[in-house]
């Protein structure tokens, strides 16, 4: 992520001085240093503000930049048509002399790290990726692939995001389709259906496996 983060940057740095120099001359140009760009950019990645009230605008706002981020938090700058102006609403009463803080959104270690250079310890939105796939020698292999397609999914190398605290529904139904005991082909659609029915689970060895059990 990092340096594909720095292969746009460079793309961008330098588009800019192309299209600097092509409208005002090699001379201007000369100012626009990649290091010059590439520090405005990191200043853009670090403190803008994405303002929700005005359709997602963002923006550079003075002294907002020096909240820090709290993962736990459910407070937001924003524009507020009355004032007009960026206001901070707190989801929650502080006392005198506490830090406030801002959320800087649901976002995982990594991409704090990447964007902002620190990483939170009581993070719940770190995450990690699963790779899960059906078995090639699955006598099944086929039709169970079709079953996946239908709902947007793939047999051979599907990524579920999973986090601290939460998973998807998905990622269990697509295990318990990958687990299941078929006698015969027409049975598969049933089968499917069950895995992807949330808290429910498929036939294996005559019983069923509800979520928790395979939690």
């Amino acid at each position: 992520a990092a340096m594909q983060r720095r292969k746009e940057v460079k793309e961008a740095a330098a588009a800019i001085k192309s299209a600097i120099e092509e409208k005002y001359g090699d001379e201007a140009a000369s100012h626009f240093t990649e290091q010059a760009l590439t520090w405005a950019f990191s200043i853009l990645f670090s403190r803008l503000i994405r303002l929700t009230d005005l359709g997602d605008q963002i923006a550079l706002v003075p002294w907002a930049d020096m909240l820090n981020h709290g993962p736990q938090v459910n407070t937001f700058l924003d524009f507020d048509e009355e004032s007009r102006a960026v206001v901070l609403k707190t989801d929650r009463s502080y006392a005198a002399g506490e830090q406030v803080k801002v959320s800087y959104g649901q976002r995982n270690g990594g991409d704090l790290l990447l964007s902002y250079g620190f990483v939170p310890t009581d993070n719940p939105y770190d995450s990690t990726e699963v790779v899960l796939t059906l078995r090639e020698d699955d006598e099944w292999l086929s039709e169970k692939m079709d079953e996946l397609r239908s709902r947007n999914l793939v047999g051979d190398g599907q990524v579920f995001p999973v986090r601290i605290n939460a998973f998807a529904n998905e990622m269990l139904a697509y295990a318990r389709l990958t687990v299941a005991d078929v006698d015969k082909a027409s049975d598969i659609p049933r089968i499917a259906e069950l895995a992807f029915q949330e808290d429910t689970g498929v036939r294996i060895d005559g019983s069923y496996l509800s979520t928790r059990d395979l939690v």
